[in-house]
């Protein structure tokens, strides 16, 4: 049904998923993924699909959303401690609160020391620092680096 539904409302994607289906599960999936993703134009799915789409079911539930699309909103997934700081990974905080830390590095220590209400996201290839209020931009700066690095994956 979905593969359907990109055939008919997403034909580029679903174009796409079908030059990579040979390679799933191969050691080179994940390059010959980035290398068809990156062509793509972005949209979300339900734009892309579910907005048109004319076989779709509801159903009514009670349960809580939080839409994760920033990094302050997947804070909320994890764990505060009692100075309002939220950690994933490797961090030490000294006199800050309010921040959010998230340490993808196994071997990589992530120090916070006198500042209040930061993202820090480390992971393999780039370390990210922004406050709060700025944390909603941070497609903005992909696009950016994207744009300087000549379309390279960051």
């Amino acid at each position: 049904t979905v593969m359907d539904a990109l055939k008919s409302f997403r034909p580029a994607l679903f174009e796409m998923a079908q030059r990579v289906r040979g390679a799933f599960g191969a050691a080179d999936f994940d390059a010959a993924l980035l290398a068809e993703y990156e062509k793509l134009d972005k949209i979300s799915v339900d734009y892309a699909i579910m907005e048109k789409a004319r076989n779709l079911v509801a159903a009514r539930g009670d349960f809580g959303w939080d839409d994760v699309g920033t990094w302050v909103s997947a804070a909320d997934h994890f764990e505060k401690a009692d100075d309002g700081n939220t950690v994933h990974g490797a961090c030490e905080f000294l006199k800050s609160a309010g921040n959010t830390v998230v340490n993808d590095a196994p071997d990589h220590l992530v120090a916070v020391m006198g500042v209040e209400d930061l993202v820090v996201v480390h992971t393999e290839d780039v370390t990210l620092v922004c406050s709060k209020g700025s944390a909603q931009n941070v497609k903005e700066l992909v696009r950016q680096v994207a744009d300087r690095r000549g379309r390279q994956h960051i």
